[in-house]
């Protein structure tokens, strides 16, 4: 593995190189109490690196494929953060993942418009033999909900050096469905993500993806008239016999009940358009402290502070203090450091914090149950 580095008293780039050992060794002091060494730190830094180019390549060479495919496609980019690659190391540590071997510090993401579109790529991948099949969590969607094709496939780097570069390829609907995970445990502290976290929020998501996989079947799913997605929605629901549906139907409207969701995902969405608009010009690592205030239910006024790194005690202070006058005002709090919007903003550059389709989807559902159990 090759890095660089400036010359100790020059301006020239002299070559630098790591073995894979070196670099197993870093990733192995990363998870340990060592968890800040620069060396370590460095070192990952070059091999995350090294990816860049393989990812630019094979990016280029989807996004000509998926264009002739699906011109709605939404494609995205991304190096893995530092945070990711430690925590990751970390929960699969007892399963012998090493920095050496972990294959998504680079990654591609497709969005397409169905999954008539997702069949159509994936069978010109294979025949393309660019990518192998991972995980068709479509097919066989996690416990948890999670519906996305994972496949793997190597290109080399500038260097000629091969890397792992993963592919994520899933619909519209399996996406808002992804983004609103991942706004939820933002806010919530929770991490429904690694599939954990309050059972109620976990049954909600579980279910609520039982629900999609009708919307998805629905021919009016892209229709701009939600009307038209509604009526195609209740078309499936009435076809569909399962009692599993009408069961799963109740639990998200039970749900929506209990934990005022659409209320709720509104009010994180805009925080954190707000936010993330205040931290345009601040690239430093940090905290926020988000206080969104209301008033008999709406939405009143959305306010963040921002603390750097050193502030770490005076931000969790200022957060005890606001949790206590919520129980009183009802206002909504929480603390979120900065890298976490950050992550946010690079999984999803196209859908950042916007819960829309969601929202909308969640609401059609709930009208449909209301419509047949009056």
């Amino acid at each position: 593995m090759v890095g660089f580095e400036f010359a100790s008293g020059s301006k020239e780039w002299i070559i630098k190189k790591y073995s894979t050992n070196q670099i197993k060794n870093a990733g192995k002091t990363l998870i340990g109490p060592d968890n800040e060494n620069i060396e370590a730190l460095e070192i990952l830094s070059y091999w995350r690196t090294s990816h860049a180019s393989a990812l630019e390549y094979a990016f280029d060479l989807l996004e000509n494929i998926t264009n002739k495919i699906d011109k709605y496609a939404l494609l995205a980019k991304r190096l893995k953060r530092t945070p990711s690659i430690v925590n990751k190391l970390k929960r699969f540590n007892s399963k012998g993942m090493q920095l050496s071997t972990m294959q998504d510090i680079g990654g591609c993401r497709i969005i397409l418009s169905n999954l008539k579109n997702v069949d159509r790529l994936i069978k010109t991948l294979k025949k393309e033999r660019l990518f192998e099949l991972r995980n068709d969590y479509i097919r066989n969607p996690k416990e948890d909900g999670y519906k996305s094709i994972h496949l793997i496939g190597k290109f080399k780097n500038s260097e000629g050096e091969l890397r792992s570069i993963e592919l994520q390829i899933r619909t519209k609907v399996q996406h808002s469905w992804a983004t609103a995970v991942e706004i939820v445990d933002l806010f919530t502290n929770q991490s429904l993500k690694s599939n954990s976290g309050k059972t109620i929020w976990k049954d909600f998501f579980k279910y609520t993806s039982h629900q999609f996989s009708l919307l998805e079947n629905s021919i009016y799913l892209n229709s701009s008239d939600t009307r038209l997605i509604f009526k195609g929605f209740l078309e499936e629901f009435r076809k569909s016999k399962k009692k599993s549906l009408t069961y799963s139907a109740f639990k998200v409207f039970d749900s929506c009940n209990k934990l005022d969701i659409t209320k709720k995902f509104s009010l994180f969405a805009n925080s954190l358009q707000i936010t993330s608009e205040q931290l345009k010009n601040n690239t430093s690592n940090g905290y926020i402290l988000i206080i969104i205030e209301t008033i008999e239910g709406n939405t009143f006024g959305i306010n963040s502070i921002y603390y750097n790194e050193n502030e770490v005690v005076k931000a969790n202070y200022d957060y005890l203090m606001e949790e206590k006058k919520s129980f009183q005002n009802h206002n909504i709090v929480a603390l979120v450091s900065t890298n976490a919007i950050g992550g946010v903003q690079e999984a999803y550059p196209n859908y950042f914090a916007d819960s829309k389709d969601f929202i909308k989807y969640l609401q059609i559902i709930n009208l449909s149950y209301n419509t047949l159990n009056p």
